[in-house]
């Protein structure tokens, strides 16, 4: 989670860049209930294939 707070995503337009990341693609590996659910608080939706 800590790496998650530090991501900032550039955008193409004018403006402030978004510390908001919408979905998070990642392997099985990381796949738990925890996990979700701390992506989910986030409002964030996880990819995990």
């Amino acid at each position: 989670m800590p790496l998650l707070d530090s991501i900032v995503v550039k955008i193409n337009r004018p403006g402030r860049n978004s510390k908001r990341v919408k979905v998070l693609a990642a392997d099985k590996g990381y796949d738990s209930k925890d996990l979700r659910a701390a992506l989910h608080k986030r409002g964030i939706r996880p990819q995990l294939s």
